[in-house]
């Protein structure tokens, strides 16, 4: 089933740089395999035709190795081929939010959907998730980020105090165990991560000095605590004051959506969501995919690293999307901008082909000082 619909415009929205995603009806699991947030507004959105065809085809743009569906191509296909390429994660998060606000409005005697927001820059998309009724959990480790985050909600509970009950916050890294402390490097900016690395230059140790104390920032001992162990009730979010009436939410049954993005800490993090995948405790998925962040921060082989997530999600039986490739600004070119574009290229069928074509950029499109690479 191909997808016709198409688009609809609505005026630019302002976003924040992390997001959660769910969706409708319940046909099959899905995990969107990347994620690249921007600093944009939404300028577009799928139409509601286009979600519910996205949701309910199990067969449309799939790349099939024996009874194996790898990465789809759908929302790709969409993208470049219907919109020009004018769409970013921000927009999936925001549509599908919206469908759910639509769910719960059909169900106004069930119970409020959970949406779970892992690495947040600031409140914006765990605010519009509670907002569309959502209990919505967010999970930053960062001692700055958390701050203010802490005080947006704040900010926005003094508007609207019915949010107090629908934000959850948890100041822990999310990682694959919940015992002890992790290192952690906080600017209070998008790149703050788990570890003493210089993420500019990919490699261990401090950045440079020239950087200066600000983007060098300082580095903290942060609990580490399993998803799992959220999602399955057994750790309750932080008490803070003036919000208070989210600090003992009610019990998690199912999440309808998670967002990660932890700046290549993810094999982690999947690593201490081994029971809610295995047990589909999780509708819809979406992570940041960065083979060059994950080799760096996790030790192992990147592409074994970044595939290994992937493959956990197919052998739970998730369908896997594939979203646009990104680049850093500094390592953006003209050439390398078009070969973003050609998605047709990327060997969906196959996820470590896939993996080894995003590493394959960094060597077809080099930028003196720019080690970063490109990541979905």
């Amino acid at each position: 089933m191909a997808v016709k619909s198409l688009y609809k415009k609505r005026k630019p929205q302002k976003v924040g740089l992390y997001c959660t995603v769910i969706v409708t009806v319940l046909v099959f699991s899905i995990a969107f395999a990347g994620l690249f947030s921007s600093k944009k507004g939404i300028n577009t959105s799928l139409s509601q035709e286009q979600l519910n065809e996205l949701v309910s085809s199990s067969s449309s743009g799939s790349v099939v190795v024996g009874s194996r569906p790898l990465l789809k191509n759908d929302f790709l296909d969409i993208i470049y081929s219907k919109n020009g390429g004018i769409y970013a994660a921000e927009n999936v998060w925001y549509d599908i939010m919206m469908k759910g606000k639509e769910i719960m409005k059909e169900n106004p005697n069930g119970d409020h959907l959970r949406a779970f927001e892992v690495g947040a820059h600031s409140s914006d998309q765990t605010l519009i998730a509670a907002r569309a009724g959502f209990h919505a959990y967010c999970v930053e480790p960062s001692p700055k980020s958390f701050d203010r985050i802490y005080k947006q909600v704040l900010d926005a509970v003094t508007k609207d105090q019915s949010l107090a009950s629908y934000v959850h916050l948890f100041q822990v890294a999310a990682g694959s165990t919940s015992e002890g402390e992790v290192d952690f490097r906080t600017m209070g900016g998008t790149g703050d991560h788990v570890g003493e690395f210089d993420m500019w230059n990919m490699k261990a140790g401090n950045p440079p000095k020239e950087f200066g104390e600000k983007k060098i920032g300082q580095v903290v001992k942060v609990p580490s605590k399993r998803l799992d162990d959220i999602m399955y009730n057994k750790l309750k979010p932080n008490e803070l004051s003036g919000l208070e009436a989210g600090s003992n939410p009610p019990a998690i049954d199912t999440v309808f959506a998670l967002k990660v993005d932890t700046q290549g800490f993810e094999p982690h993090v999947f690593d201490g969501l081994t029971e809610a995948i295995k047990h589909r405790k999780i509708q819809y998925i979406m992570t940041e995919y960065w083979p060059n962040g994950m080799g760096l921060l996790t030790g192992r082989d990147k592409c074994g690293a970044a595939v290994g997530i992937l493959t956990q999600l197919l052998d739970a039986g998730y369908t896997l999307y594939a979203l646009p490739l990104a680049v850093h600004p500094k390592g953006k070119t003209m050439m390398s901008s078009q070969a973003m574009r050609d998605w047709k290229s990327r060997p969906l069928h196959d996820l470590k082909a896939d993996c080894e074509y995003i590493l394959e950029l960094e060597k077809r499109f080099p930028v003196e000082g720019y080690h970063m690479g490109f990541w979905t």
